[in-house]
């Protein structure tokens, strides 16, 4: 009885996990890039922040950005309804606002956000904040899913 029990929420995991229960399409091309070569590659001294993505577009088990805010910049209080993001910190400073509260992000951070939990991020540092941010499952790209609002 407990071993079926196991088994039967394995399974349970194993198809929410992928979403519809079918494996995701992803094209099987490995990546290896260093965020910074993306941006010179990808130059836009206009935008306080900028979003570029690094994995392949055909992969929808995940959406990945790199993600470069100039000092002063800003991602204001938003959430994503379906969707968890993962950030991590690669170089620079900023806060992260969590928990209604802000924090301290420096090189080696890393933050996972649930669905539906409001977050903003800000670069109050003197240098470019620097980081790589994932969504899962992968997102339409003509449905983003970020809804900004209100902050506390």
């Amino acid at each position: 009885m407990k071993r079926s029990v196991v088994f039967t929420c394995l399974i349970i995991c194993l198809t929410f996990l992928a979403g519809s229960g079918k494996a995701a399409e992803v094209s099987g091309q490995q990546i290896l890039s260093s965020l910074s070569e993306i941006f010179k590659a990808n130059p836009a001294p206009e935008k306080k922040v900028q979003m570029v993505p690094f994995a392949d577009p055909k992969d929808q088990a995940v959406t990945a950005y790199a993600v470069l805010i100039t000092p002063g910049g800003e991602v204001k209080y938003h959430k994503h309804e379906f969707h968890s993001e993962t950030l991590t910190i690669v170089s620079g400073t900023g806060q992260l606002f969590i928990n209604n509260q802000w924090v301290e992000l420096k090189p080696g951070s890393v933050h996972y956000n649930p669905p539906g939990q409001v977050h903003a991020l800000k670069n109050l540092g003197p240098d470019e904040l620097l980081l790589a941010s994932v969504f899962g499952p992968a997102m339409d790209p003509d449905k983003p899913d970020r809804v900004f609002v209100d902050g506390p």
